[in-house]
C-alpha cells in the first residue's frame, strides 16, 4: 500500500527549506501550511496530541506529494537517492547528534519493512515510476470496514501509525536543520515518540499479515516490532492476514 509504505517526511521538510524544490504552487503551498501547523501545534500539545490532531492533514498532503512525483515520473529509487543525499548535507551539521541519530536509526527500520512489503506484493521495482493515487483520508477510513470486517482497526492502527513517524521525521528535520528550536527535554519526547511510532507501525504491518519479521535479524528496533506484534495478536486472539493486490488497487485508487 504506497500510501502507507513510503515515508515522505524528509521530502516535505526540506521542500520548506529549499524553495523551488517543489514546482507545483498549491502543492507547495499544502506543505508549507501543513509543516506551519506542526510547528504550532507541537508548542502547545505532547507530540502525540499534535499528531493526532494533523492525520488527515498529513496524509493527503504525502498523497498529493506522491502524485507530483508520479507526474514527474520520478520512481522510488529517484526519491531515495534524492533525499538521502540532501539529508546527508545537513545531518553533518545538526547539533543535535542523539536526535540525528534516531531519525537514521528509524528511518531505516521503516524501510526495511516496507521495501519487504514493496517487493512481497509486487506493485513495482524501484526503477518504476509512482503510480497515480486517488484516495483522501476519510474515503480510506470508510472503505476499510468494506473491506477488512474483522481487520479495520489494525489496518487504521497501521497507517495512523505511519502517519505519526511521518509526523515526528518531518519535525526531526525541521530542528536537525534549525527551522525550529525544541529544549532538550522535548526533544527526548520526539525521540522516544518516534521510536513508538516506527515500533507500532512494524507490529501492525506484521499482525495484519503485511510483513514477517526475519527470525535471525538483530536489529533491536526490527525486534521491538516482532514482540509487540506477538503482544498485539495475543491480546486479540487474532491470526494474520494478508491483503491481495486487487484489494490494493480498489483501496488506493478508489474515487474520493
Amino acid at each position: 500500500m504506497l500510501i502507507s509504505e513510503v515515508p515522505i517526511g524528509r521530502f516535505l521538510s526540506l521542500a520548506k527549506l529549499e524553495k523551488g524544490l517543489i514546482d507545483q504552487k498549491p502543492l507547495e503551498k499544502e506543505v508549507n501550511s501543513l509543516i506551519d501547523l506542526i510547528n504550532h501545534r507541537s508548542q502547545g500539545q505532547s507530540f502525540e496530541e499534535a499528531s493526532n490532531s494533523l492525520l488527515e492533514e498529513i496524509f493527503n498532503v504525502r498523497v498529493a506529494a506522491l502524485n507530483w512525483m508520479a507526474e514527474k515520473g520520478y520512481n522510488f529509487q529517484d526519491y531515495l537517492n534524492g533525499v538521502n543525499d540532501h539529508i546527508a548535507v545537513n545531518l553533518s551539521i545538526a547539533p543535535y547528534s542523539i536526535l540525528s541519530r534516531a531519525s537514521t536509526e528509524t528511518l531505516i527500520a521503516i524501510q526495511e519493512v516496507t521495501t519487504s512489503i514493496y517487493n512481497s506484493s509486487n506493485q513495482a521495482n524501484a526503477s518504476s515510476h509512482f503510480p497515480s493515487l486517488k484516495v483522501d483520508y476519510q474515503s480510506l477510513l470508510s472503505a476499510l470496514p468494506y473491506l477488512f470486517p474483522a481487520k479495520a482497526f489494525f489496518y487504521i492502527k497501521w497507517i495512523d501509525s505511519s502517519l505519526q513517524f511521518e509526523f515526528c521525521q518531518i519535525l526531526s528535520h525541521l530542528v536537525l536543520t534549525k527551522q525550529i528550536e525544541l529544549p532538550d527535554g522535548r526533544i527526548d519526547e520526539l525521540i522516544n515518540f518516534l521510536l513508538d511510532a516506527t515500533t507500532r507501525f512494524g507490529a501492525y504491518a506484521s499482525v495484519i499479515g503485511l510483513w514477517t519479521p526475519n527470525e535471525e535479524n538483530e536489529d533491536k528496533l526490527l525486534n521491538r516490532m516482532e514482540i509487540l506484534a506477538a503482544a498485539i495478536a495475543h491480546e486479540n486472539g487474532k491470526k494474520t492476514t494478508s491483503i491481495s493486490k486487487d484489494q490494493l488497487y480498489t483501496l488506493t485508487h478508489s474515487p474520493n
